[in-house]
């Protein structure tokens, strides 16, 4: 796709809302329900991923005690 111009990006605090603008999606009902679906999906992947993180790292704790105490 090529710009006739730079987009801007100034008066769109948000990066989904900078998403919608570059690919030209009209304001109104319609983005603000892309919006609302948008920040959703991103506040459930992070949640998601944090969560993993957790417990891999409550995993390899666990996994380093059992060979602490094998060792000794």
């Amino acid at each position: 796709m090529y710009l006739q111009s730079k987009p801007n990006f100034s008066k769109d605090a948000g990066i989904f809302n900078r998403l919608l603008t570059f690919f030209r999606v009209p304001t109104g009902e319609r983005r603000a329900k892309l919006l609302w679906r948008a920040n959703l999906t991103g506040l459930f992947l992070v949640s998601w991923a944090i969560g993993d993180w957790q417990a891999r790292t409550y995993l390899l704790e666990q996994e380093e005690e059992e060979t602490t105490d094998n060792a000794a």
